[in-house]
């Protein structure tokens, strides 16, 4: 299976933060005791931060791949042979 190429999802991750302000503004309509209301909020902020941990799990190979291609690309940039050019040493000026 190494020939597929994975990739993250990084549009789910990316509906995290409308989701959150919408769920908080659903949750400020409600008409709730202070007790509702910052019970409301913490399972808002569960659910927010549940669904970016699954996310996570979901990613993690795609995520480690990605960062593999990266550094497979760094070490073969960094290895390219040094052009003639580059080598000379620039002259020492009145000494």
């Amino acid at each position: 299976m190494q020939g597929k190429k994975q990739q993250p999802s990084w549009w789910l991750l990316y509906l995290h933060p409308p989701m959150l302000i919408g769920l908080f503004l659903l949750e400020m309509r409600l008409s709730l005791s202070d007790t509702g209301h910052r019970f409301a909020e913490l399972i808002i902020v569960l659910i927010v931060f549940g669904s970016i941990s699954l996310w996570l799990k979901a990613n993690t190979g795609a995520l480690i791949q990605e960062n593999l291609e990266r550094w497979h690309t760094a070490l073969r940039a960094d290895s390219s042979p040094i052009s003639p050019q580059s080598e000379k040493m620039p002259t020492q000026m009145g000494i």
